[in-house]
């Protein structure tokens, strides 16, 4: 009787650990992130800026690392026009104040071939606001 009681308290306790760590998304990350987006396929460099720390580092495709700065001068201006690529298994974990963003993307290049991205962005929250700490994106070989 004892080791089944042991075993309920046991699978019980488990549980309620995994609803603890399983958080909701915060709906601002998600707005901060549509925001950066929209500013960047507009070319508005300065709002882009705004969801971004300070000291945030852009990793791209071939290993190269980015400033703040640097992104912000490569999107003033530029308006994307054209497909914009489709967003497929996007999930969000949610750490307290931190926000892991994964997701697939799949789009053309300029000379209309097929693309396949993974791109992860790191979230986090400071005074109130959501930032932009990290992003990472890999191509994939064979989309």
């Amino acid at each position: 009787m004892r080791q089944a009681f042991a075993a309920a308290v046991v699978v019980a306790l488990s549980l309620v650990s995994q609803v603890a760590f399983a958080q909701a998304v915060d709906p601002a990350v998600r707005k901060a992130s549509e925001a950066r987006t929209a500013a960047r396929l507009a070319g508005d460099a300065e709002t882009y800026g705004r969801y971004i720390l300070e000291d945030a580092v852009i990793t791209n495709s071939s290993g190269g690392a980015e400033t703040k700065a640097q992104r912000m001068a490569a999107v003033k201006g530029v308006k994307v026009s054209g497909p914009v690529a489709t967003v497929k298994d996007e999930k969000y974990r949610t750490y307290g104040d931190t926000v892991i963003r994964t997701w697939r993307a799949d789009g053309q290049d300029a000379q209309g071939q097929k693309t396949a991205q993974r791109w992860i962005e790191v979230w986090v929250k400071q005074k109130g606001e959501w930032k932009l700490a990290s992003v990472q994106f890999t191509n994939i070989a064979q989309p």
